[in-house]
């Protein structure tokens, strides 16, 4: 059997340079929702998340995620049958106008994606580290 690696260092919206039905194994850790170092990013992608940030948070959370569903189709037409995909996300608080101090569901979110597009759910491995600030 002959195996190979190959890394992409692109956004993973698009992965046309990878054959469907190819991949056995991803490992990601995509930019967290309402994490708000990844506001300008997530904004980037998507310039309506900056109108919303802060009047309607829930319609940002989730017009985050649509810009990550868009990921996970690709994942998903990439993957083989039996693959695996590893994803490193975490939950996120934040303080925002409209709501208050709030917990956003993002692993939740995510969980959902998949399993509602046909993936089989394994145990989580739960990490529960003390702060998201960098160090």
């Amino acid at each position: 059997m002959t195996t190979s690696t190959e890394v992409h260092f692109t956004d993973s919206s698009s992965m046309e340079e990878v054959e469907d039905n190819s991949v056995q194994l991803v490992v990601t850790s995509p930019p967290y929702p309402m994490i708000e170092m990844w506001d300008e990013l997530f904004t980037e992608v998507e310039p309506s998340i900056d109108e919303t940030i802060d009047s309607d948070s829930y319609t940002a959370f989730e017009q985050m995620h649509q810009v990550l569903d868009r990921v996970w189709e690709q994942v998903e037409s990439v993957c083989t049958d039996d693959a695996i995909v590893c994803i490193n996300i975490g939950n996120a608080t934040r303080s925002v106008d409209d709501l208050g101090f709030t917990l956003f569901h993002n692993r939740e979110r995510i969980t959902q994606w998949f399993t509602e597009n046909g993936f089989q759910m394994l145990p989580s491995i739960i990490w529960s580290k003390p702060t998201n600030k960098p160090n």
